[in-house]
């Protein structure tokens, strides 16, 4: 630093001290009270202070100004300031690229106030974020904290407790320390899910995750899942149901045949179901092939609009994705476990088995139509199979009466779930003029 009349003048050095550049700023202020500063013309975009940085240093701090990088060379911390402010970044940096190369970690220590802050970011992603730590005072700048008293003990402490420039994907344990204790000891309040009395809660379907409902076409999958959301329903969960394969009409008479336990209600019956219904249930009046854009804007909507907790899709078949589109059902599927996790609601998507030799064997997930990432990207898969085996003798009178109440009429099988790798099958008798499923002790 030297005196140029009523000016300051900063001589800034290259690493082999060449004078590069000088900068002045002026003792006086303008009519505005604003700095008046001033370069040499053209000289390059040089930092200051390179002359105080011992050849061997692996760590430097850069500041916005060269006053700044003084206080903290003060403060027993080699320094070096950016020719222009927050100006001409990239002019510095790629100038002074070759020179930077030695240090590990630089400290990036600019004006506490928005355009010194968003110029941190732009010099980290320049210089590389795995060496870059972001120091911030108190303060404007680091000349305003040593006038405000700020100790080399306090100038030590920013630059300890500096931000890191680790993306936000990169944690530490500690990162979980609050989501892991509520796992363990959740809130109360905290929603847990949604366990069936039907399947003996031997199950429990959960915010943030993915089921598949997987059987052979007519074995009762959508049946079985509607008494299941009828359950869901009378503990207060909001359900949303897409049966691109039924009608709204058809799919309400069989939940309100199961909620009423009876094949021909009243009107009366009829109307108070529906009336109890209302608030609990909606159903998307789509059919056909569903484009997944629609069905995703469906979905949003339902759940910041009215607060769904479960989201019935039936069937992937109907899904606008291809038979034979793998990378559309991986997509799809992705774009649901990122919805169910997002949301923290419940999706229950139904997918058709493979077609096999007859149906006398209730298929496993590996047997689940279309893209493997279907069974990899489920939390819980569920086979419904139908003994039809079983219907055949009845109607033909080849079964006996305990035979007939030996054998159930279908099986649901858990084949995956993730939270606690618990597996089961459990048999059930099935009424078919009400279609409900009761257990088959």
């Amino acid at each position: 630093m030297a005196e140029h009349g009523r000016e300051i003048a900063f001589p800034a050095f290259s690493p082999d001290a060449e004078l590069l550049n000088i900068k002045y700023i002026a003792i006086d202020r303008d009519e505005k009270e604003k700095k008046i500063v001033r370069q040499e013309a053209g000289c390059p975009p040089a930092l200051f202070g390179w002359q105080a940085i011992p050849e061997g240093q692996r760590e430097a701090i850069i500041t916005e100004g060269q006053i700044d990088a003084m206080t903290w060379f003060q403060m027993g911390y080699p320094a070096l300031s950016v020719p222009d402010g927050v100006a001409n970044i990239d002019g510095w940096i790629d100038y002074e690229w070759d020179n930077l190369q030695r240090f590990d970690t630089i400290y990036i220590s600019f004006d506490n106030d928005k355009p010194g802050q968003e110029a941190v970011a732009k010099v980290a992603d320049r210089l590389g974020k795995a060496r870059c730590i972001s120091v911030v005072l108190k303060q404007k700048d680091a000349n305003d904290a040593l006038q405000a008293g700020a100790t080399q003990l306090d100038f030590a402490r920013a630059a300890i407790h500096g931000k890191h420039f680790s993306p936000i994907e990169i944690k530490t344990p500690a990162d979980f320390l609050d989501g892991l204790l509520n796992k363990f000891y959740p809130p109360e309040g905290t929603p847990l899910g949604f366990f069936p009395e039907l399947f003996g809660k031997k199950i429990g379907f959960r915010p943030g995750e993915v089921t598949i409902w997987t059987g052979i076409s007519s074995h009762g999958k959508s049946a079985i899942l509607s008494q299941v959301m009828l359950e869901a329903m009378e503990l207060n969960q909001r359900v949303a149901i897409a049966s691109m394969e039924m009608t709204g009409v058809q799919t309400l008479y069989r939940m309100t045949c199961q909620k009423c336990n009876h094949p021909l209600p009243l009107r009366e019956a009829i109307a108070e179901t529906n009336k109890w219904m209302s608030g609990k249930v909606w159903i998307f009046d789509v059919l056909g092939n569903v484009d997944t854009k629609k069905l995703a804007e469906l979905m949003d909507y339902s759940h910041a609009r009215y607060g769904v907790h479960h989201f019935v899709i039936d069937s992937l078949m109907k899904v606008a994705v291809g038979s034979e589109d793998y990378d559309g059902q991986r997509n799809f599927l992705n774009s649901l476990t990122s919805f169910s996790q997002r949301t923290g609601s419940h999706v229950h998507l139904v997918a058709h088995a493979r077609k096999g030799k007859d149906e006398s064997m209730s298929p496993g997930k590996m047997d689940i139509s279309g893209s493997g990432n279907i069974i990899n990207q489920a939390d819980n898969i569920l086979s419904v199979w139908r003994n039809k085996d079983k219907e055949i003798k009845v109607r033909e009178n080849k079964m006996s009466e305990e035979q007939e109440r030996d054998h159930p009429d279908t099986k649901v099988c858990c084949m995956k779930q993730r939270e606690n790798g618990i597996e089961f099958e459990l048999p059930f008798k099935f009424t078919a003029p009400t279609y409900l499923f009761r257990r088959h002790f």
